[in-house]
């Protein structure tokens, strides 16, 4: 059976504003469109520049409905004329759409999963009826029921999907991209991924795919997030294709419980959250790549309240650096909050924005989230059968070199809190000074010197070496000229 690929008027696109609001007219309440998201610039001339896909699974991991999943893409910006993709292995709670991947500078074709049947597709872009339209990516080799399909992604002729249930903690599945003419029905893994550490878990929880230097050129990369399970450390590792078929892992960056959960990748930075809860904020960690290809945190950005963040998109461009980060609600009662918006300029100076929840919008909104240079997506799988809110980039704030400087010596809450090993800090320095930051004990003696001599106005972030400490409660003091502020930490074994 050939998948199905149809150009159905399903949905009704609600504007207000700057926003557009996709409503599927006919799929079932809980279809839980808007699942997943990937949205694209292609190299064509604009508006057909843009595409969207967009996942609506029927369900989540672990409580799949009746409903086979389904997936739609959006080409040029013709909101009322999607696509549709359904599995050519149709079958109810098969999670069909719970993962999907476009990049047409980089990828040919679509990818989609289905983690409830331990399955995934890649669709084909080709309307000459004797080529094959998709190729099932065989992921036996990693056993039944190990959530294969989960997350996808794709660069440059290697296409990746996960395994996060696999043995041994999880696993991420390489696999040729073929395209038309000489497409396969079915494709086998030429590299099978695995956590180096084996206290790890789910790795695979998240991917993301780019570029990496290799020899004066440039090779096929992927982050894999491993967050960890039952309050384990988290992790995130780093992987670039050194020869056919031969991947090498270049770098495995640890962090707290969680840490890894989502994951983005652009050109030389990679974004990493561990996301919030019902009554806690979570943080985003930005790391920067060093020539020698080693990863280097650069900043982390706090969620602005509990919930804070649920999901990411993440750019960089020149100096800037963009962030889109969703609050989800798991409470039944929990109200939808909006989507928060930063922009870090290439002076260091952040500003954010909200996109305000729209009305009748569920605890789900911003479950998915996607962002290019142009466009933005969010997702609400969560309302009825789902909805996808889009908007201009031109919504989102820009950051410029002259921002002011912060008008207060001020220090932020160490991330994670209790550590176990470093924590960061955010400090924000009003005017140029000499600034000393020293951690004491309960007593009120000097443990440790965090920072010491001339800062020029701006935030800093600084890190806390825990490791050496015994566990505790500590208090973190900051001086300049004749302020000081102090925060706590907690150091936990």
């Amino acid at each position: 059976m050939r998948p199905l690929l149809l150009g159905l008027s399903l949905f009704a696109a609600a504007t207000a504003s700057a926003q557009t609001t996709l409503e599927p007219a006919s799929l079932p309440a809980n279809a839980r469109f808007g699942s997943a998201l990937s949205l694209s610039l292609e190299s064509l001339p604009a508006p057909d520049n843009v595409i969207l896909v967009v996942g609506a699974p029927g369900g989540t991991y672990g409580f799949p409905s009746e409903v086979p999943g389904a997936a739609f893409t959006y080409i040029g910006r013709q909101w009322d004329a999607p696509r549709t993709f359904v599995s050519p292995d149709s079958a109810p709670g098969d999670l069909f759409g719970f993962s999907v991947f476009r990049d047409g500078r980089e990828f040919y074709g679509y990818l989609i999963g289905a983690p409830g049947a331990n399955r995934a597709y890649h669709f084909h872009t080709t309307n000459d009826p004797a080529v094959n339209r998709v190729t099932r990516l065989n992921g036996s080799s990693v056993g039944a029921g190990t959530g294969f399909g989960y997350a996808v992604a794709g660069h440059g002729g290697a296409l990746a999907v996960s395994a996060p249930w696999a043995n041994g903690g999880g696993a991420v599945l390489v696999f040729p991209e073929h395209s038309p003419p000489g497409v396969p029905a079915s494709a086998e893994p030429t590299a099978v991924l695995r956590p180096s550490v084996g206290t790890d878990r789910r790795f695979g929880a998240a991917l993301a795919a780019g570029q990496a230097s290799c020899g004066g050129g440039y090779c096929q990369r992927f982050a894999v997030g491993a967050p960890g399970m039952n309050g384990a450390d988290g992790a995130v590792y780093v992987f670039k294709l050194a020869a056919e078929g031969v991947w090498v892992q270049e770098a495995r960056i640890p962090g707290p419980p969680g840490f890894g959960t989502h994951v983005s990748l652009y050109a030389s930075r990679l974004a990493v959250t561990v996301p919030g809860t019902d009554s806690t904020a979570g943080a985003v960690y930005v790391y920067g790549e060093n020539p020698t290809n080693t990863w280097t945190l650069g900043t982390v950005h706090q969620g602005p309240g509990a919930r804070y963040p649920g999901s990411l998109a993440f750019r960089t461009a020149a100096t800037d650096w963009y962030f889109l980060t969703g609050a989800l609600g798991t409470l039944p009662d929990a109200e939808p909050l909006p989507v928060n918006v930063l922009r870090r300029s290439g002076n260091g100076n952040t500003v954010s924005a909200d996109v305000p929840s729209p009305a009748g919008a569920s605890p789900a909104f911003g479950a998915a989230v996607a962002y290019t240079t142009t466009l933005w997506a969010i997702g609400d799988p969560g309302r009825g059968p789902g909805a996808v809110t889009l908007g201009t980039s031109s919504i989102i704030p820009v950051a410029s070199e002259e921002d002011p400087a912060p008008s207060t010596l001020r220090l932020s809450p160490p991330v994670p809190n209790p550590a176990s090993d470093a924590a960061t800090v955010r400090l924000d320095v009003p005017t140029a000074a000499d600034v000393r930051v020293a951690l004491y004990d309960v007593l009120g003696r000097e443990v440790a010197v965090v920072q010491e001599g001339p800062m020029p106005a701006g935030t800093h972030v600084l890190t806390i070496e825990g490791a050496r400490l015994p566990a505790g409660v500590y208090v973190l003091r900051a001086a300049a000229d004749a302020a000081s502020v102090t925060t706590r930490l907690t150091i936990a074994r």
